[in-house]
């Protein structure tokens, strides 16, 4: 049996995802959802599906980086030159 990822995220994980990796589009329809009443939210997120199932992948996956730790974390950004966290 397989697992569907996009159960795991929701649509508000898939929101702070596009607002953290998005780029200036998604991340001003991130924030355009968060503005909109529940109605609306439903509507957009109908409007652009292909773009919130995407981030809402994305969200599960970063929630499986999530459970690493510090150090393992702190290795990855190293390899990266990356040393934000």
């Amino acid at each position: 049996m397989s697992t569907n990822i996009f159960s795991s995220a929701t649509t508000p994980q898939a929101v702070a995802t596009m607002q953290r990796f998005g780029g200036s589009g998604f991340k001003a329809l991130a924030q355009c959802w968060l503005c909109m009443d529940p109605e609306r939210r439903a509507r957009l997120e109908a409007a652009f599906k292909p773009e919130f199932d995407r981030y809402r992948e994305m969200a599960a996956q970063e929630s499986n980086v999530a459970a690493q730790t510090l150090a393992e974390r702190a290795a990855l950004d190293v390899a990266a030159q990356d040393c934000r966290n």
